[in-house]
């Protein structure tokens, strides 16, 4: 999907009327994507890891250390895993059922499935994306949102699975809706859209009041502290947080995300 882009400006240099899928670079795609594995595992652990390790040896003195002990892999993660790769290739199975009629909704109006018309084709990119995340995401990301609000709410994994796939749905109907059923909505003015509105919120409040806050507590008295956070940096090897930056995380950057967050809301 990613080479489709300059293949097709080059492509029609020759001829303006040809355009490209996805499909039309496998050959390359295939071929590179074992290349870029071998090349990326060699310079990780021949040239980059034993280099970072003689200059900045991050765990030493932390072997010991109970947070950090790697430990094995549970019965429950277990599960978890079968359960992700079971979901992974039932997209895949449901895929290929809609695919497989002549007559289906995936096809482009000739019957093909490789045309840029095709459906499938146009949402290739979204495709892949869920059929990973159902390998990554699932277990990574919503793992600390089922995690973090059965801690914080007090409230059994089942429930908390039940309540948050309740959550994520609804906060995903903006990015489904947003361009069709809701594309009448535009509370930015004219030709704005819902996702307009989530992108303000996200970029200019959220992200830059969470660093504020984030940023207070660590260096506060009235949150973790200074010390308290330099001292849980610093330990390990590898570089330290010196004093003098205390002046800067206290004052300066408060200041300066404060900067930023006026100059969104006044932009």
């Amino acid at each position: 999907p990613v080479m489709q882009s300059f293949t097709q400006a080059a492509a029609q240099t020759l001829d303006a009327s040809y355009s490209v899928n996805v499909l039309c670079n496998y050959f390359f795609a295939l071929g590179g994507t074992f290349f870029v594995i071998a090349a990326c595992w060699y310079v990780t652990d021949k040239i980059v890891e034993p280099r970072l390790w003689a200059t900045m040896p991050l765990d030493k003195g932390l072997e010991n250390d109970p947070d950090l002990r790697i430990t094995p892999v549970s019965a429950l993660e277990n599960s978890a895993y079968r359960k992700a790769c079971t979901v992974f290739l039932g997209l895949a199975a449901l895929l290929f059922v809609l695919c497989w009629p002549e007559g289906s909704m995936l096809r482009a109006p000739d019957g093909s499935l490789t045309s840029p018309k095709a459906p499938v084709m146009q949402a290739i990119v979204p495709l892949l994306f869920l059929f990973f995340a159902a390998l990554s995401t699932i277990i990574a990301v919503f793992e600390n949102i089922m995690c973090c609000f059965s801690e914080i709410f007090g409230v059994s994994r089942k429930q908390s699975a039940i309540i948050n796939c309740i959550l994520v749905i609804l906060g995903s109907l903006p990015c489904a809706l947003g361009y069709n059923v809701w594309s009448g909505f535009q509370p930015l003015g004219a030709g704005s859209t819902v996702l307009d509105l989530e992108d303000f919120i996200v970029s200019n409040l959220l992200l830059p009041v969470g660093s504020l806050i984030y940023l207070l507590f660590c260096t506060s008295k009235w949150g973790w502290g200074f010390k308290n956070y330099q001292a849980e940096a610093n330990k390990g090897g590898g570089l330290k947080v010196p004093d003098w930056v205390r002046v800067y995380l206290s004052y300066i950057l408060p200041l300066l995300l404060l900067v930023l967050i006026v100059q969104g809301l006044i932009g």
